[in-house]
């Protein structure tokens, strides 16, 4: 029987009773280049009906439905086993629903027809189908219809037109097109369009990133038990930061929320990951959420993947089929940036309060880091604050190309600048500080963290602003020319730290008592490393922002703003600085 005769059965009006779309799909399914063993079949109406078709149609698939209307859908699940129907009353739920799914070979879009929903289906989830796999769009004529014109712009079929002309003309003068769009031109080979039907086959294997607080769900949906599973889980939570702030600029002060909010925390335990440089870590073609610093942004990246899109990503080149094996049981410190100190202090020990915990499941617990491309280890003070927490030398394993890893565990970081820090991250903090801090006196009470010349976010006047301070008793220091324990020595020993917004201010995390800390940052700075601390640590906490030279673009945020550099402004903030440092 064929996909019409099945469909004018049911009653369904892709059949040649309406739109006669079902010839075209016996069409295109004929050469298909892989076998359809999941369909995904995004459902306005007559749910039932054109689900039971595409069952009946395909007999080995499996069939999911998401459903976008409202009415009941009436299907026997004894005679009808291999269809499934989830209610998707958002995009964010089809995403979570194919997030599930280990395949997909044919993804159809029949949705409510509005203009808006065809194109932001098509752009957000399109990359979920299978190299060699199908995306059905349905309905083109639908945006021309008035009652479903509900935006400006352009349609799908216009969409997908503009992505065909992109492909074959990359660069193409007098027209914006994001990373995005190009990326989803690459991911198309072929396009078929029937007049009021248009078939997309996709081109390439892109991978999942999935995050943290949905990560255990859609693994057990994708891999059932086999990925591996929840240790133990934190609740989410908010708390009232302990630091007093005062700024020079009161419209940046909503970067520094009063109440802060975390998400839940998460011990889990993967099998069988795979694990490459620079903190990327995959189960199958899924980039798990321990992969990406920011786990709160609005888009999750790490620098050794291609975006794809806020849901997909590529690594270049592909992963490896046959990497390394690694027997025995890891904990995941790894990092994006190993030669940079501020990621330690920041991003590596705030997963560190799992560690404990899967010391006791796994006695034989050993630290999987790896070392910057081309160098032989990681940094000596991370190895020493490691060693601090009681990790010794001999349980610090590093990995300098891909290795499948036989148990990865791995926790919620407890610190994601500029979102959230947790007030129970103090324990990891204070015991780091009382084994590595030298117990030699300083001496200073008060100081000011010089930065290096020539490094992001330049301080062109720092000779009068150091000046200023000098006059006011400050030590001026590089912390970097101390031992690492003389510089927790003195974040512990000194009433007041100043300093530029950077790495040297994040040894914040190791001082024992409330002290005054100062900032001197440009505006571009969207960071929240150096407040975060102090909301726990409860200082008294001063923040003068500069203007940028070169400021973000009205439309995004850029490497080149955020690491422009700046000068200090003694016409506008030079009195209010000088009464501060004068009152210490």
């Amino acid at each position: 029987m064929t996909i019409d005769a099945i469909g004018l059965k049911h009653g369904i009006d892709q059949s040649s009773l309406v739109h006669n779309y079902l010839h075209s799909y016996e069409r295109e399914l004929r050469v298909l280049e892989c076998s359809v063993s999941t369909v995904a079949i995004i459902s306005g109406s007559n749910t039932a009906a054109v689900a039971k078709t595409f069952s009946e149609s395909l007999p080995n698939a499996k069939i999911v439905v998401l459903q976008v209307g409202s009415a009941a859908v009436d299907i026997d699940a004894a005679q009808w086993p291999q269809i499934t129907v989830h209610k998707a009353r958002n995009l964010a739920e089809m995403h979570l629903q194919l997030a599930k799914l280990p395949d997909l070979q044919l993804l159809v879009e029949d949705g409510t027809n509005r203009k808006s929903e065809k194109l932001a289906i098509f752009r957000e989830l399109f990359l979920y189908v299978d190299d060699g796999g199908l995306y059905v769009a349905e309905d083109l004529h639908a945006s021309h219809l008035p009652k479903y014109v509900d935006s400006d712009g352009e349609n799908v079929w216009q969409f997908i037109s503009r992505l065909l002309d992109l492909k074959a003309e990359p660069v193409q003068p007098g027209t914006k097109t994001t990373s995005d769009d190009r990326e989803l031109a690459a991911a198309i080979d072929r396009v078929i369009n029937y007049g009021k039907i248009a078939f997309v086959t996709k081109r390439g294997n892109h991978l999942l990133k999935i995050r943290d607080h949905q990560a255990t769900e859609i693994l057990e949906g994708r891999f059932g038990s086999n990925w591996g599973h929840l240790i133990s889980l934190r609740k989410a939570g908010t708390f009232r930061s302990k630091a007093t702030v005062s700024t020079n600029r009161h419209d940046l002060d909503y970067r520094f929320k009063k109440d802060i909010a975390f998400p839940a925390h998460h011990l889990r335990e993967y099998s069988n990951a795979v694990c490459s440089p620079g903190q990327v870590a995959l189960l199958n073609d899924v980039v798990l959420p321990d992969s990406f610093r920011h786990l709160l942004g609005r888009r999750l990246t790490n620098k050794f993947l291609t975006d794809s899109s806020p849901f997909h990503a590529r690594m270049s080149p592909a992963p490896d089929e046959s990497p390394d094996f690694l027997a025995g049981n890891y904990f995941y410190l790894d990092t994006e940036y190993p030669n940079v100190y501020g990621h330690i202090p920041t991003e590596v020990i705030s997963r560190l309060w799992g560690w404990n915990e899967s010391k006791v499941l796994y006695p034989n617990l050993k630290a999987l880091v790896s070392p910057k491309l081309g160098e032989r280890d990681i940094p000596t003070y991370e190895i020493k604050i490691l060693n601090a927490f009681g990790i010794s030398d001999a349980d610090i394993v590093r990995i300098s190309h891909p290795t499948r890893v036989e148990r990865l565990l791995a926790a919620t970081p407890m610190f994601s600048n500029p979102k959230y820090v947790v007030p129970e991250i103090d324990s990891v903090w204070s015991t780091i500080s009382k084994n590595l801090r030298s117990n030699i006196s300083s001496g200073i009470d008060k100081v000011f963290l010089s930065r290096q010349t020539g490094l992001a976010r330049n301080c062109r006047n720092s000779t009068a602003v150091e000046a200023m301070f000098r006059q006011h008793g400050f030590t001026i220091l590089r912390p970097e020319a101390l031992p690492l324990g003389d510089q927790i020595e003195l974040f512990s020993g000194a009433s007041v730290v100043a300093g530029y917004g950077g790495s040297a201010l994040l040894n914040g995390v190791f001082s024992d008592h409330p002290s005054t800390r100062i900032v001197i940052a440009p505006d571009t700075y969207n960071t929240a490393n150096e407040y975060l601390i102090s909301s726990i640590t409860g200082d008294d906490f001063h923040y003068f922002w500069c203007k940028a030279d070169v400021p973000h673009p009205p439309d995004r945020w850029t490497w080149e703003a955020f690491e422009s550099p700046y000068e200090f402004d003694f016409d506008r903030d030079g009195d209010q600085l000088d009464k501060l440092l004068a009152s210490l």
